[in-house]
């Protein structure tokens, strides 16, 4: 969008980005968040993950998947409505797997004295008869590191830099950044806070797996909305039939009371004179 842009490299991202969706059947979905966003007035999830392109390789792709349950994504509700901007500061993707699975995926965990209750918080729910809750956690942390403009108007990250790098400048005024044996004039340098994303895997009571970086600095779960709005502070949702319950509900109850009256209507046999079935007796005996 400036001048400093380059619609050629553009147009390789966004082949890139179809690639992607293409390859993951994206559309399918977008399609199912965006069903049980229409139905139950309740955030539809879709995901990006990454995943080994062949068992033999450290190839990885970029995919994007969609979550069938939309109830087992916990968002942090004070950001929830901000994940569009990145606002999204933790988050909580939960699955219920079998013991044996369990055991096959974690052989060295015991599963045996797990309905103990945690501190501050009861367990039950997480650890049934037969089945195992484990959650996907992703989390932001805060990371302090240095940036530095130079010359040239780019701007580099002191993580992808090395301090041995960073020397005096030739006129000892300043310094100035090694990049492939040249030497770059630092003009500015700021420290910043930065978000590193964090993901974990978690029972009730550990962490199975992690944390690891996850790299990019978004929380990769992403919410399709109904309608939404804001009354004293408190979100509700809505979907597409939330304003047809009421005539639905009126609807319901007309049918149940003339179904309740013709219950319990009175079976009366027909009632006749003798006069009247004179010459039908042996229609009406039968």
């Amino acid at each position: 969008v400036d001048s400093n842009s380059d619609p050629t490299m553009a147009k390789i991202i966004e082949g890139h980005i179809r690639n992607i969706q293409y390859n993951s059947y994206a559309s399918i979905a977008y399609d199912n968040a965006f069903k049980h966003a229409v139905a139950g007035g309740y955030p539809g999830w879709w995901r990006v993950e990454t995943k080994y392109a062949e068992d033999d390789t450290f190839d990885q792709d970029i995919m994007i998947e969609g979550i069938l349950n939309q109830f087992c994504v916990y968002p942090d509700p004070e950001t929830v409505h901000d994940v569009y901007r990145g606002g999204l500061e933790w988050c909580f993707v939960t699955e219920t797997m079998s013991k044996s699975k369990f055991e096959q995926l974690f052989p060295e965990d015991e599963i045996t004295g797990w309905t103990e209750q945690g501190t501050g918080e009861n367990l039950d729910g997480w650890f049934l008869d037969d089945t195992i809750r484990v959650a996907e956690y992703y989390y932001k942390e805060i990371v302090e590191k240095t940036i530095y403009k130079l010359q040239d108007g780019s701007v580099i990250d002191s993580s992808k830099v090395k301090n041995e790098h960073i020397i005096p400048s030739p006129d000892g005024k300043g310094k100035s950044l090694m990049i492939q044996g040249q030497p770059y004039p630092i003009l500015k340098e700021r420290k910043v806070k930065a978000k590193q994303v964090k993901w974990c895997l978690v029972t009730g009571h550990k962490i199975l797996e992690g944390p690891k970086d996850w790299a990019g600095k978004y929380i990769p779960l992403v919410p399709v909305y109904g309608d939404t709005w804001t009354i004293e502070g408190k979100t509700y949702y809505k979907s597409l039939i939330r304003d047809a319950k009421d005539a639905q509900k009126v609807y319901n109850y007309t049918v149940s009371q003339n179904m309740e009256m013709a219950a319990l209507q009175p079976k009366v046999p027909y009632k006749v004179t003798p006069a009247q079935i004179k010459g039908h007796e042996s229609q009406w005996n039968q």
